[in-house]
C-alpha cells in the first residue's frame, strides 16, 4: 500500500521505508495552505478544506495512478474528524505512532543537553 503524506511534515525515512510517498511540491504547497489555520474557522470552513485536502489527495492517486493508498494525517485536532471522514471515500486514514526517544548530552562547561527525538513505530488505522 502506498501512504499519502498528507500532513504539513515531510516524511522521515522510517515512514518512506513504510511506503509513505510526500505529495508532489506543486501541490503540497496548497496542502500546506489548507493545513494552516491562523483564526478560528468556522464548521463550514473545516469542511472546505477537508473537501479541498481530499481533492488533493485524488489528483495524485490519479496521476501516480495508485490503486491501494492509504493516507498519514495530523495536525489540527478540530480538522481530523472532517478530513479522515472525506479520505476514506478514497483508501485509509492513518495516524502515525511515534516514540519520544530522549538522549542527555554532557557538555563542557558540565551542563546537561536534552534531545527528544521523535521514531516512528508504526500507524493506527481511524
Amino acid at each position: 500500500m502506498t501512504i499519502l503524506n498528507l500532513t504539513q511534515h515531510r516524511a522521515s525515512n522510517a515512514q518512506k521505508n513504510e511506503g509513505v510517498i510526500d505529495l508532489p511540491e506543486r501541490t503540497r504547497g496548497e496542502l500546506l495552505k489548507l493545513l494552516t489555520f491562523d483564526e478560528i474557522p468556522t464548521k463550514e470552513v473545516i469542511e472546505e478544506r477537508a473537501r479541498r485536502i481530499s481533492k488533493l489527495a485524488k489528483q495524485t492517486i490519479n496521476e501516480l495512478n495508485l490503486n491501494e493508498v492509504g493516507f498519514m494525517v495530523g495536525g489540527a485536532p478540530f480538522l481530523m474528524p472532517a478530513l479522515t471522514e472525506e479520505l476514506k471515500k478514497l483508501g485509509k486514514p492513518l495516524f502515525a505512532f511515534s516514540k519520544r526517544v530522549t538522549k542527555e548530552e554532557v557538555m563542557s562547561d558540565g551542563s546537561t543537553k536534552k534531545i527528544s527525538i521523535f521514531k516512528h513505530e508504526g500507524f493506527i488505522e481511524v
